[in-house]
């Protein structure tokens, strides 16, 4: 159990790295339109360029929760076929001792 909880709390911080992987990398940020010396047109491509990055964000972080929920399961089915073994190691340990 104690392995379990020590996976749990440090996925956080390995995940980021995994995840890439499948996910590809983080959206960069956009150039930020200065409104005090842009024109009409440099408004309008800075909401389309805006528009065009959350997008991308939105599809980023979707992908990293999938990837974040599918990774939890697999390791609760490593942890669970390891405490089946656990099981049948300490079954055959007792009978041993037993016997």
């Amino acid at each position: 159990m104690k392995t379990w909880v020590i996976f749990a709390s440090a996925l956080p911080f390995l995940a980021p790295a995994a995840f890439a992987d499948t996910c590809g990398s983080r959206p960069v940020p956009i150039h930020m339109v200065n409104g005090l010396t842009a024109d009409r047109g440099a408004m309008q491509r800075g909401n389309e360029d805006l528009i065009s990055y959350t997008r991308h964000v939105n599809r980023y972080l979707t992908c990293l929760t999938s990837e974040e929920k599918a990774t939890r399961s697999q390791a609760k089915s490593v942890q669970a076929a390891y405490d089946r073994q656990v099981k049948s190691f300490n079954e055959r340990a007792t009978a041993s001792a037993g016997s």
